[in-house]
């Protein structure tokens, strides 16, 4: 996931060094929010997608899981929104 607007639509390679996360922790309006890209709830998974899928369950769950970073939730909304020329996929 592409951390930043300038990031909208490009891929990551040599020469865009864009700030890339597959995992972040946020303050999101009084909560707090553990975002991860990786499709760890697929029942296919391996035993290393489920051992990390504990160990973020785990930390979420701690008194270590204090996000300090802080984003407005319409800036969360313009990240997860669908592109403009796609549509959302149904739920399966």
């Amino acid at each position: 996931m592409a951390l930043g607007n300038e990031c909208r639509g490009k891929d990551d390679n040599f020469a865009h060094n864009h700030k890339l996360g597959i995992v972040f922790e946020t303050r999101v309006c009084s909560g707090q929010l553990l975002v991860c890209g990786f499709d760890l709830l697929n029942p296919k998974r391996d035993s290393a997608a489920q051992q990390f899928l504990t160990s973020l369950y785990t930390y979420v769950g701690s008194a270590n899981f204090k996000p300090t970073a802080e984003i407005h939730s319409r800036t969360l909304e313009a990240i997860f929104a669908p592109a403009p020329d796609k549509k959302p996929e149904p739920n399966r």
